[in-house]
């Protein structure tokens, strides 16, 4: 009997009944409430944690890529990245800096797009279980926190890093390719297009990253098992083949991934132990969670998932969809031990980095999806299922807070190490910060800064490095009045022209922070430039003002005269003379904070 919409026959149950439906009803809500608060909340954290400095990989891979492009090296398209080809990343890259000058913004908004893409493709996997009979109630719940879900923070590098959208894409691309065969399955002759668009998109699955190669062999083997006619497991036999062996030309197998195999042979129980944790990752993000947690939560997924494949092959003819299903859990697990043998060597607790919680977290969104087709003909069970993911969602909640810290110190760092770049100066120890590769990211500057390419077409950096030395025609004096301090002058070890200089400023009639700040010597000699954008808490409670990022990190010339400093700020522009101690440095003015 439907327990929620069924007509009451015995009126002592009425009460009981109503209270059941009220509950449902109320489990519906709370599971909608709990999606947009998760949506939401992360569409925050982007805006909040969005900068447009590259980096790490994308200073190569990203920046790197766009300029050999520009000299007419088409190879670049199927270059490797690491251990992976990456060319429909590459073609995202391309249309950010054709089209939005390289400020990544694109980029970020096509993680968000490609996330809301997966989300639907879940929906609609669940549409296709709803009948006019169907207890709707347990799959809304269900539906709602799989939303939650995809949307969960603790992705968060492959939301805000606006390099990674091949996580995205080689998760999704064969979810939908699995789906559209499956959908070929059940429309059997009537309609070819959806197995040409399964090899579509299997075929695309190879320009994602390393493990996009498994998805047009998974898809030969989803189709022996779903009874496909020879001549359609022969395309994709070719297809599978045909990929494999161009995706090898020319591979180098470097890096991690150099020793793969030894790891495979040498440390098989270690290698199956981050695998499982890679799986069980989200459950890493629960409060108390632990690397054991998601190692036993990695069991878990494997087993439910042997269970359901045994279940489905014990009542011939298989059912098509739960074996698609099936087989993009598959998928994941040989990504999980790909990932496994390459970065075994940095420690099981890179298994549950991030970066690796989008297919984790697709994973689980599909199992769930696949105890509700397999139970569903059993009202407590889908009500169960839908609870347990609700739960799931619940319990990850407090780490989606994190997401509306609207103050991302890497951001700041990320833009001093952009400030070195521009100014020419070898600052290892921040340059680090935004890029594993000094030299090299350098030499990228030194071609990205003459052609205004991505940050350093930003106002606040162009022509720093030729300002340096030259006088400035508005003097301080011209300026209305700021307040602020030098703190410290530190030697840039790898660089002895410059010193680091760090500090705050703030113009008080306006209650606003410059965005840049010039270091003028006695002179009216520009010797040194700094940013604005640090948060100082003390300074900002002795200002009385609301928290504002009045810090400012920069660098100035190692032979100027830094006795009788002006700081000049520029929007808004403002003035502050610093007049020198008595050893000879300069002194804060107005504060001493």
């Amino acid at each position: 009997m439907d327990l929620i919409n069924s007509e009451v026959a015995q009126p002592g149950r009425e009460s009981v009944l109503y209270h059941r439906s009220a509950i449902s009803k109320g489990l519906v809500v709370l599971a909608f409430c709990i999606a947009l608060t998760y949506v939401v909340s992360a569409v925050v954290g982007g805006i909040f944690s969005y900068s447009p400095v590259p980096f790490w990989d994308m200073w190569e891979s990203y920046l790197g890529f766009f300029l050999i492009l520009r000299d007419a090296d088409w190879s670049i398209w199927w270059a490797q990245h690491n251990e992976h080809r990456i060319p429909l990343a590459k073609i995202l890259f391309w249309i950010d800096f054709k089209l939005f000058d390289g400020r990544v913004i694109f980029l970020i908004v096509c993680n968000y797009l490609l996330a809301t893409a997966a989300a639907l493709t879940f929906l609609s996997i669940l549409r296709t279980e709803l009948r006019p009979a169907t207890r709707v109630q347990p799959y809304l719940i269900l539906g709602a926190s799989i939303v939650a879900l995809t949307f969960s923070w603790i992705q968060s590098e492959n939301f805000s890093w606006g390099f990674q959208s091949q996580f995205f894409l080689a998760q999704l691309l064969p979810l939908l390719a699995f789906y559209a065969q499956y959908r070929s399955a059940i429309a059997a002759r009537r309609k070819n297009s959806w197995f040409s668009l399964a090899v579509a998109l299997g075929i695309l699955c190879v320009g994602t990253m390393a493990n996009g190669i498994f998805a047009l062999p998974c898809m030969v083997l989803l189709a022996f098992l779903l009874g496909e006619k020879r001549s359609k497991i022969l395309i994709l036999v070719l297809a599978a083949l045909g990929l494999i062996i161009l995706y090898l030309h020319g591979y180098l197998m470097g890096g991690a991934s150099g020793s793969a195999w030894a790891v495979i042979n040498n440390r098989p129980r270690e290698l199956i132990l981050y695998a499982l944790a890679y799986l069980g990752g989200p459950f890493y993000y629960l409060p108390h969670g632990s690397v054991t947690l998601a190692v036993l939560a990695g069991v878990l997924m494997a087993v439910a998932s042997i269970f359901f494949l045994i279940r489905i092959l014990m009542r011939p003819p298989f059912e098509a969809l739960p074996l698609a299903l099936l087989t993009f859990l598959a998928y994941i697990a040989a990504t999980a031990l790909m990932t496994a043998s390459g970065r075994l060597g940095f420690g099981i607790h890179y298994a549950v980095s991030s970066r690796y919680m989008t297919p984790a977290l697709m994973a689980w969104c599909v199992l769930l999806i696949l105890a509700m087709l397999h139970w569903r003909h059993n009202v407590p069970a889908l009500y169960a299922i839908a609870i347990a993911a609700l739960a799931l969602a619940l319990t990850l909640l407090p780490h989606q807070r994190s997401a509306l810290n609207p103050y991302n110190p890497y951001s700041f760092e990320r833009l001093i190490a952009a400030l070195a770049l521009e100014m020419g100066i070898h600052d290892s120890q921040q340059i680090l910060k935004s890029s594993p590769h000094v030299d090299a990211t350098l030499a990228w500057t030194d071609v990205a800064r003459q052609r205004h390419l991505s940050i350093f077409a930003d106002p606040r950096l162009t022509g720093v490095r030729e300002r340096i030395g030259q006088p400035v025609s508005s003097g301080a004096a011209e300026a209305p009045l700021c307040e602020g301090a030098i703190d410290a002058f530190t030697t840039v070890v790898d660089d002895p022209r410059f010193r680091a200089v760090r500090g705050w400023i703030y113009r008080p009639d306006i209650k606003q922070v410059p965005r840049s700040v010039g270091l003028l010597d006695r002179h009216g000699i520009l010797v040194g430039y700094a940013l604005t954008g640090e948060r100082r808490r003390k300074v900002t409670r002795a200002l009385n003002t609301r928290e504002l990022y009045v810090g400012f990190s920069g660098y100035v010339s190692a032979d100027a005269d830094t006795a009788d400093l002006v700081l000049l700020g520029d929007t808004p522009a403002c003035g502050l003379p610093l007049p020198s101690s008595a050893d000879g440095s300069s002194s804060p003015a107005h504060s001493a904070y």
